[in-house]
């Protein structure tokens, strides 16, 4: 009778450990030897130079900045670096031969565009001397995935040295910097906080609210700005966070269906991960309430198969403190659940897919002595 009772105990004991262990995982990503086998295993890590930030261009190429060196073009197979005559605020086209940039020089205040295959750069397009839109984090954006339209203040074609036509969206024409204009009625002239484009290229969306802390009190209002590229025709919609949360950045997934928000709280302390339905989001002016799927989430992007990669820990040079053990890179799948532990012990930032989906790029920090070098991800 007693060792019938031991062994039940015993299985009661079984049963309790992997219910909490399958209460820990959903909510955590607690490390096991597993799962570090499997991080080994299935991801190369290579160090491809010292720089502070980056761009991905293609699935192969990467432009870098930063690390006392001047802005350059590098091959992360072959490790090949080529410098670059432009500075700050990249985009490339598809191919990887046409590199954008917006930059103020004495010659050009706007779009600038370096032909890899012949060398040449060329002013494009000039920015309005009276705008108070700013694309620090935003350029990249700009540039359609496919590469034909690039959003703009008017309509109009821009011819590249190679004779393709570039077209332009007038998505800003009424859009206004937001740090000026808080209260303005209009959601169109409230400005922008980030913008996105659908993997086909199809629609861009604009989302508006206010750049200041101070001024998140009260929860202002925010909107999603659907605009259609082949009518023109604009959708808004309101966009209610929940616990007065307020939404920084967009991104949207590769199927095209789904809009994932990094949200704050009022004191930029909290950060939020969010998602939206983009077949669910009704007509003109109706009101919108993304899901929270996650509230560790500092920087995130979205892969093939709609994977998350994410970065819990803060980046070093801003005020807010965490435990060195969340540091390093997750990923989850497209409804936050956790899946696998990347990288950890180090200060990994900003993580971004390549186009293909088999390559995470991001900034590694050391704070003493204070670098910062790009990394890559390689899928085997």
């Amino acid at each position: 009778m007693n060792r019938k009772y031991g062994v039940v105990r015993t299985l009661i004991s079984v049963l309790v450990f992997f219910l909490v262990l399958a209460v820990v995982g959903g909510y955590g990503f607690a490390e096991t030897k597993d799962a570090n086998a499997k991080k080994q295993g299935e991801w190369q890590e290579i160090l491809i130079d010292k720089g502070y930030s980056y761009t991905w261009c293609g699935s192969r190429q990467l432009i870098l900045e930063g690390g006392d060196k001047k802005t350059r073009l590098t091959d992360i197979h072959a490790k090949n670096i080529h410098e670059l005559p432009i500075a700050g605020n990249y985009g490339c086209s598809p191919d990887g031969r046409y590199v954008f940039s917006l930059q103020k020089t004495k010659d050009c205040n706007g779009l600038v565009v370096y032909d890899t295959k012949t060398k040449q750069l060329q002013c494009l397009l000039q920015k309005k001397e009276d705008s108070q839109v700013s694309f620090s984090y935003r350029s990249p954006t700009l540039l359609s995935p496919d590469g034909k339209y690039f959003a703009w203040y008017s309509k109009g074609e821009i011819r590249l040295s190679g004779g393709e036509i570039l077209t332009l969206i007038p998505a800003f024409e009424n859009v206004e910097n937001i740090m000026i204009i808080l209260k303005e009625p209009d959601p169109e002239k409230r400005g922008l906080e980030s913008i996105a484009w659908s993997p086909d290229s199809k629609k861009l969306i604009l989302f508006t609210g206010t750049s200041h802390l101070d001024d998140l009190r009260g929860t202002p209002k925010q909107y999603l700005i659907m605009y259609d590229v082949l009518t023109n025709k604009r959708t808004t919609l309101q966009v209610k966070f929940k616990n007065e949360h307020y939404g920084k950045i967009i991104k949207v997934s590769p199927d095209g269906k789904k809009l994932y928000i990094k949200a704050i709280s009022g004191e930029a302390v909290e950060n939020y991960l969010y998602v939206l339905d983009l077949t669910k989001t009704g007509p003109d002016k109706s009101t919108v309430k993304p899901i929270l799927i996650r509230k560790d989430v500092w920087s995130f992007d979205i892969g093939s198969g709609n994977l998350i990669v994410f970065h819990t820990y803060p980046d070093p040079e801003s005020p807010h403190k965490a435990n060195i053990k969340d540091a390093g890179l997750y990923l989850t799948d497209s409804k936050g659940k956790a899946i696998q532990r990347l990288t950890s012990d180090t200060i990994d930032l900003y993580p971004k897919f390549s186009r293909d989906g088999r390559a995470i790029a991001f900034r590694r920090a050391t704070v003493k002595p204070w670098t910062n070098a790009i990394y890559v991800l390689l899928k085997k």
